[in-house]
């Protein structure tokens, strides 16, 4: 679905598309004067994207304001820029919690750093990360199951990311506490992406409470060497520690 808009600031043009459950904006910002063309009118351009948590409804007036949260006048930087657009779009509040984001890509980067905002009443979030080309990702996670409180597994979900490459990712994550935690997930071409969030190094004191096939999906790549182990050496330790060998993970995952 494609439509133009005129704002006090310029012509934005979005054409909408869907990722999975979520509703996505491409964007276009032609941004100056446009009762006089000559005075800049078009010259100033914004290309992007923004997608919305999974079950959104789009509206003109959501897009606009995510457009105009990344205009060029003040632009400070992908992270202020995405911070701002997420607190216009009303899903975030000052009780939000920002942790630092680390990935590993296979095949792609061992080194990408980002961001993830966990809303304030812990049911999901947003992720982003800069890419070594100099474009982005921007996605969601999603809590599913598991709680903090108690014995039973700990809090886990889905994490899904669109890049400005082309490339595009899905995961599952599990949360350690209440700021720190690991995912896996794979690309449209089966390589496998690791993140960790929060601080490195976090307290694992939890892991235990980590489902056998939670931990066998994070550990999946555990005898490669594309990330050194880096961001898994903990999460391998603790898997070894309960036998969960090649064979065990696969019968535990078969159907997953």
């Amino acid at each position: 679905e494609e439509g133009t808009i005129r704002t006090k600031v310029g012509l934005l043009s979005t054409l909408r598309f869907s990722v999975g459950s979520s509703p996505c904006s491409a964007i276009e910002y032609a941004m100056g004067d446009l009762s006089n063309p000559g005075i800049n009118g078009g010259t100033a351009r914004v290309y992007g994207y923004y997608c919305w948590p999974a079950g959104s409804v789009l509206s003109k007036e959501a897009e606009v304001a995510i457009a105009d949260a990344v205009m060029v006048t003040g632009y400070d930087g992908w992270d202020a820029a995405m911070a701002k657009a997420i607190r216009i779009r009303g899903g975030a509040s000052t009780q939000d919690q920002e942790l630092p984001l680390h990935l590993a890509w296979q095949n792609y980067r061992d080194d990408l750093k980002g961001r993830m905002i966990i809303t304030s009443d812990g049911g999901g979030g947003r992720i982003w990360f800069s890419l070594p080309s100099g474009g982005d990702c921007s996605g969601d996670w999603q809590y599913v199951t598991g709680k903090f409180a108690g014995d039973g597994i700990l809090p886990n979900g889905t994490w899904a990311a669109l890049c400005t490459n082309g490339r595009n990712a899905k995961g599952h994550y599990v949360s350690f506490d209440r700021s720190s935690g690991a995912g896996v997930g794979t690309d449209a071409d089966g390589n496998t992406i690791v993140i960790r969030f929060g601080q490195q190094g976090g307290s694992t004191a939890n892991m235990g409470r980590v489902d056998d096939k939670m931990m066998c999906r994070l550990v999946a790549d555990r005898s490669a060497n594309w990330h050194d182990g880096k961001l898994t050496a903990d999460i391998v330790k603790e898997a070894d520690r309960r036998n969960l060998s090649k064979a065990k993970c696969g019968a535990e995952l078969a159907g997953s």
